[in-house]
């Protein structure tokens, strides 16, 4: 076993740029915004924290203090969790320790007792030599109910390693009760119960950065654990320089067709998603930056130039999606994908932003967003840089580690992409125009959504004051630079579900990162053999994903086509019916079409018809 590489975020190439004050550069040409209702600063923020700023924990929203209204939870560099209210009162602060927390809280029941609890984990990339590493579960009131800190000193620099991995939080194994999964610095990736007794423990032999995601990828009624980790050559293990994607069932045992293994560390953490339409879950998940020419980070200085320049997606099987791994040559993704329906097409569309690497280690690098379909295309308007103003006339585009939320907080239809970029939070339309300043002071319908300092955590998007309108909440620091700040926005967007595919970062206050948008599945492709002058029956299931009920109807384009029922609801059937009557020996094609105020589903049809079939001849339905 080697020691797992250095921890520091130098190597992912941003923290020394996000850390810069802005100065002036050479100003770039931006076309002017859609006119906006301009959001405005929310009554009682900026506020300051009790503490030091918030260097990379992303803001948690959720009721912490059962009064039905979401709340504000974010962890600070002093290992400091603060929650406070949407109309900006503190509720209470919690210290961990001073290991700094750099992950994004869960709000949740976990122990059924009717209210939430808070749980938070603690690992640095700055204070690795700190103490308070572990994962905390805080009372709705902030006090600790248990905490586990029982990491291992993975790097021998003395001290437990952190917990950089955001916990999820599901009932994993059936029993009624919530469990805890999460992976950490010291190599291991960890299922806790609600007490924090660590129940099961897998030594992944290298470094975790990725929070995991928690869905039922293989359709068996369970929910499996899906997370990235960091590999290195190990010849009696079988892996190789790069990272792993790991999909885990209760026990830790990775299910039919995974790991997969990549030539690029997996820092990103991964969402789940049917983003292909095919009735199935999906796994979107970027990478990081290692073994690309970085030979501090890479054991051994072994670089692999070129490596990790794509973005991932594999189906339930473990298959690579058709048009994936998406290049993206030059430019890598730490962060990680936000899932959200960005077109008219039912399935949801890949935002997922990227650092350029221009020359190495010494420029800057731009960043970007990105908008790719299910079949691995950009769509249309994107990919976009951010610009934010450099002082009276420049621009910069920095790139950032945060990951993008989702939301639409205009009530215009349409999602809106936010993604910080140094002092400023900015934001695209689903067209990928920009919507926010570009100048001091903004054009005309240009929105400001600028703090007192850089933001290197993922905003949060609800409705903080129960007002049934949606808010933006960032964290970072105040003024002086040193003191936490929390900053939120009003908008005129409905609180609806809708309005939210991807509000935060890992999408949910449980962490587990998943989005299942409603729409009809069913087979797309059935195949029948038929004896001339008979008929085939088969019956398929008519279901919605997300587990609600769409009315639908059917109809066919042929003569020897019958469905039945005619129209339904899901969950449900639907026959299909292919009558050879009068047919001669030969294939036949047709379509059976289902239309719902959601989508519309094509099932491809064909009849073989034969003078003689034998007994052993089905119909066959095939996805």
């Amino acid at each position: 076993m080697i020691n797992p590489r250095p921890r520091s975020i130098f190597s992912l190439l941003t923290l020394a740029i996000c850390l810069l004050p802005v100065g002036l550069l050479t100003p770039a040409a931006m076309a002017a915004p859609a006119p906006a209702a301009t959001p405005t600063m929310h009554t009682g923020f900026p506020l300051s924290l009790n503490g030091g700023l918030v260097r990379f924990g992303s803001v948690a929203l959720g009721d912490v203090n059962g009064d039905g209204v979401s709340d504000i939870v974010v962890g600070a560099r002093d290992g400091k969790v603060h929650a406070y209210t949407g109309n900006g009162a503190k509720l209470w602060e919690y210290d961990t320790g001073n290991m700094a927390i750099e992950s994004k809280p869960a709000i949740t029941d976990i122990d059924g007792n009717g209210t939430n609890e808070v749980i938070v984990s603690a690992g640095s990339t700055f204070t690795a030599q700190k103490s308070g590493a572990g994962v905390y579960i805080l009372r709705n009131n902030g006090t600790l109910r248990c905490a586990f800190t029982g990491t291992s000193d993975f790097d021998s620099n003395g001290v437990a390693d952190g917990v950089y991995s955001s916990p999820a939080v599901a009932d994993l194994d059936g029993d009624g009760q919530m469990e805890i999964a999460f992976g950490g610095f010291d190599g291991n990736v960890r299922i806790m119960n609600n007490n924090c007794i660590g129940i099961k423990t897998r030594f992944v032999r290298d470094t975790v950065w990725s929070s995991p995601a928690i869905a039922d990828i293989n359709g068996d009624g369970k929910p499996e654990i899906i997370i990235g980790v960091d590999s290195h050559i190990d010849p009696g293990k079988g892996t190789l320089d790069g990272g792993i994607l790991h999909v885990y069932d209760s026990n830790l045992v990775d299910i039919a067709g995974f790991p997969k293994q990549i030539n690029e560390v997996i820092y990103s953490s991964p969402a789940v998603g049917d983003i292909n339409g095919d009735g199935s879950l999906d796994i979107i998940v970027g990478t990081g930056r290692c073994y690309n020419n970085v030979p501090g980070c890479a054991p051994g200085g072994r670089v692999n130039p070129g490596a990790g320049e794509y973005i991932n997606a594999w189906d339930a099987n473990g298959n690579p999606l058709p048009g994936w791994p998406r290049a993206i040559p030059g430019q890598f993704a730490f962060a990680s994908p936000a899932l959200a329906n960005m077109d008219s097409d039912p399935e949801p569309e890949v935002v997922i932003n990227t650092a350029e690497v221009k020359d190495g280690l010494s420029t800057p690098p731009d960043g970007w967003v990105h908008v790719f379909n299910g079949d691995g295309s950009e769509v249309a308007g994107w990919p976009k840089k951010p610009f934010i103003p450099a002082g009276a006339t420049g621009t910069v585009s920095w790139s950032t580690n945060a990951s993008p939320i989702v939301a639409d907080v205009n009530g215009d239809g349409g999602p809106e992409v936010f993604l910080p970029c140094n002092y400023d939070i900015v934001a695209w339309n689903k067209n990928g125009s920009q919507l926010t300043r570009t100048t001091i002071p903004p054009q005309a319908g240009q929105w400001a959504l600028n703090t007192e300092y850089t933001i290197n955590g993922a905003p949060a998007v609800g409705d903080i004051d129960g007002d049934g309108k949606l808010e933006l909440v960032a964290a970072g620091a105040r003024a002086d630079q040193n003191t936490g700040g929390l900053y939120a926005w009003d908008f005129d967007g409905n609180a609806t579900a809708n309005a939210l595919p991807w509000p935060s970062f890992r999408r949910s206050a449980n962490n587990n990162a998943i989005l299942i948008a409603p729409g009809l599945r069913t087979s797309s492709d059935v195949t029948f053999i038929v004896q001339t002058g008979r008929s085939r029956t088969i019956t398929l299931e008519v279901k919605d994903l997300a587990g609600g009920a769409i009315s639908w109807s059917a109809s066919d384009d042929q003569s020897w086509l019958t469905t039945s029922p005619s129209a339904g609801s899901t969950p449900g059937t639907v026959s299909i019916i292919a009558n050879a009557s009068g047919k001669s020996p030969g294939t036949y094609t047709g379509t059976v079409t289902l239309s719902s105020a959601v989508n519309t589903v094509n099932i491809n049809v064909q009849m073989v018809v034969a003078n003689n079939v034998s007994d052993v001849f089905v119909p066959m339905s095939r996805r």
